[in-house]
């Protein structure tokens, strides 16, 4: 991280967002937040994505937004989500999108055991993404399935991530609970929930509004180079080792590619897969 200051965005009113809205320069309680990967950070600064202030920009969206319910106790600061289920999917497929050739491994893990006393929280300011301790087990028995390798967050040579190209790791597949009122965009209803990338129609039959976001290697792996300085290793970023107490945290490399908004208003939480270039955008316009 290269921070030169924070903004307070949680869900409290005295955040910067809400500061804004009392000042009615936004009409209402949401932003949102699209972060682009890059491979390099300057001290100087680094084009990071866009924030947008009372709502989204539907310009960035590469699918259609879908709606998690906003879950937890109204006087909490955070936002929290539910899971229903975990998938690792490997395959070649990157997107959210559904892939007939890729093959979905579920965690056998029921939905308490999942969310653990405190479920999911979404937190921009957290770099990494951790779950608890009690799913560590399970995952690493998924994992090493799929890849042949132990999962550990110890670095990983190039030879062994089939020269860089990240095909041999899975990507992770997280299922949440629908918002109650709408979870398509801004449509009441819809036809065919298998027919919308982002719903479980054509992974979880019953279940089929459920929201899925995916997180590919590419997001969840940080590139190094070596210690030798001659190639360069990747490091898995998901740790298994938080406290089953203090809850699972769902940080920046969670929510890299996707415009993810918080809508305060109607307890919600979209999620759209986006490259998040905001600058592109911008020049599009002015061209």
């Amino acid at each position: 991280q290269l921070a030169s200051g924070v903004v307070g965005l949680d869900r409290r009113a005295q955040s910067f967002w809400g500061q804004m809205r009392s000042s009615q320069v936004i009409k209402r309680a949401a932003f949102g937040l699209c972060f682009v990967r890059q491979t390099v950070a300057s001290p100087g600064g680094s084009t990071a994505g866009a924030v947008t202030l009372g709502g989204t920009d539907r310009r960035l969206h590469e699918t259609e937004m879908v709606y998690a319910a906003s879950v937890g106790a109204g006087g909490t600061a955070s936002f929290k989500v539910r899971m229903r289920r975990m998938y690792l999917r490997d395959g070649p497929a990157r997107s959210v999108h559904y892939d007939a050739k890729s093959k979905y491994h579920r965690l056998d893990a029921d939905e308490v055991a999942l969310n653990g006393a405190e479920m999911y929280n979404i937190d921009s300011g957290t770099t990494d993404t951790y779950l608890i301790s009690s799913l560590s087990d399970e995952f690493r028995r998924v994992w090493k399935e799929i890849t042949g390798l132990d999962y550990s967050n110890d670095p990983i040579s190039t030879d062994a991530a089939w020269d860089g190209s990240l095909s041999r790791f899975p990507t992770l597949v997280m299922q949440f609970l629908p918002h109650p009122e709408g979870v398509v965009g801004d449509q009441d209803h819809y036809d065919d929930p298998r027919t919308v990338p982002g719903l479980a129609g054509l992974v979880d039959l019953n279940h089929p509004n459920d929201v899925m976001v995916a997180i590919p290697p590419r997001n969840y792996m940080q590139r190094s180079t070596s210690p030798d300085g001659r190639g360069a290793v990747y490091t898995p970023r998901i740790y298994l080792d938080r406290d089953d107490g203090l809850g699972n945290v769902l940080g920046a490399n969670f929510m890299t590619g996707h415009d993810v908004l918080f809508d305060m208003d109607r307890s919600r939480i979209g999620f759209a897969e986006s490259g998040c270039d905001y600058a592109g955008l911008v020049a599009g316009g002015a061209a």
